[in-house]
């Protein structure tokens, strides 16, 4: 619902771990969220409808990237 808070979570193992939280607008991009934990937590605004969502997750080393979700805001 517009308005309401959404929460992503990812679960992941390793040591040393960093987050970046990613979305990807309706135009293709992918920009860096504020989101550096396992949780990113945002407003589902009506305009984000459609925004896609994913995680980088890194050992320092290496990156792996969650699978993306699809934000429906109704």
């Amino acid at each position: 619902t517009a308005g309401e808070k959404v929460t992503f979570k990812v679960v992941a193992t390793g040591d040393d771990l960093t987050y970046q939280w990613q979305y990807k607008k309706p135009d293709g991009s992918w920009k860096n969220c504020s989101g550096t934990s396992a949780t990113f937590t945002t407003t589902a605004y009506a305009s984000y409808n459609g925004y896609q969502y994913r995680c980088e997750i890194s050992d320092g080393t290496t990156i792996v990237t969650s699978n993306a979700v699809t934000l429906t805001v109704g």
